[in-house]
């Protein structure tokens, strides 16, 4: 349970998920590199609202919240999607460590 002051992130394999709006930020702000998933489009299922076009982009951080984008892909569901942000996120920072 978080402190008081302290929020909670939902977490996908040991990294931060944040969303605004139709953006989800992976990762940390502090790392080097840090993958963004913007659903592009979605349908209703069974009253709910699913994605089934999304853009993958791995970014690699420049300094003062300014990103550069390393990678691009677009995948047609959120899993498929997150899988290949955490696949690009884990290889840049194990290959480039801050």
């Amino acid at each position: 349970m978080a402190a008081k002051n302290e929020v909670e992130y939902l977490v996908y394999k040991d990294k931060k998920l944040v969303r605004t709006g139709n953006t989800i930020y992976y990762g940390d702000f502090n790392d080097k590199y840090m993958s963004v998933i913007e659903i592009l489009s979605s349908e209703e299922v069974n009253g709910l609202e699913v994605a089934n076009k999304l853009s993958v982009k791995l970014n690699r951080h420049l300094g003062n919240l300014k990103f550069k984008p390393v990678k691009k892909a677009e995948r047609d569901s959120l899993y498929v999607a997150l899988d290949l942000a955490e696949y690009w996120l884990k290889e840049a920072l194990e290959m480039d460590p801050a």
